[in-house]
């Protein structure tokens, strides 16, 4: 009758061992879980910090390129008045030359 008891407390300490077992495989999932999650967040968040760099720096070039040109319109406007009161200036010259003739 001892060799039964033996088996069954056998069995029993075999399956307490075995759930235990089970209990700790099953946390290392979570945790490893977890972690794996925790990596994704922070390279999603990498990425974002990227693109909002990337959207600024593209911001910043369309900003640089607007104010060129901004900057090149008036260089132009300039030189048109430019030759506007130059060419008035000659023709008031002109017509003084013949007035005084």
């Amino acid at each position: 009758f001892g060799h039964i008891v033996d088996a069954d407390l056998q069995y029993r300490t075999q399956q307490v061992l075995q759930h235990e077992h089970e209990k700790k495989r099953h946390a290392q999932r979570g945790r490893d879980f977890r972690e794996q999650l925790d990596r994704e967040r922070q390279e999603r968040a990498r990425r974002a910090q990227r693109l909002e760099e990337e959207q600024q720096k593209v911001q910043r070039m369309q900003q640089q390129e607007g104010l060129r040109k901004s900057g090149t319109q008036l260089l132009n406007i300039h030189e048109s008045e430019t030759q506007a009161r130059d060419t008035l200036v000659a023709q008031e010259r002109h017509i003084r030359v013949a007035i005084w003739q």
